[in-house]
């Protein structure tokens, strides 16, 4: 089951590359639009962990603060990513 997850987990980002590509084409001259591509899929992880996490959630401050640094660096991730498919092909 793991060996299958891990498959499914690498196409979909492939997939997910591509539609950032795309995204970029359509976009192009928009100066904002990497935030709002990043937005629109914060937003749509929101939901997942509100339909799938909330059953056994519990509050822990450390896991918090360590949550919210890692969302920061993810959210910097996403925007340099969303560049440099921007400038640069996709194929690199």
């Amino acid at each position: 089951m793991n060996y299958i997850l891990m498959v499914i987990t690498v196409l979909v980002s492939g997939v997910q590359s591509i539609f950032r590509k795309q995204f970029n084409i359509k976009t192009e001259g928009i100066s904002c639009a990497p935030f709002v591509f990043n937005l629109v899929a914060s937003l749509a992880a929101i939901v997942f962990l509100l339909c799938f996490g909330l059953a056994d959630f519990t509050f822990h401050l450390p896991t918090v603060l360590y949550a919210v640094c890692f969302g920061l660096l993810s959210e910097a991730a996403m925007v340099t990513i969303l560049y440099a498919f921007m400038y640069g092909p996709l194929s690199l």
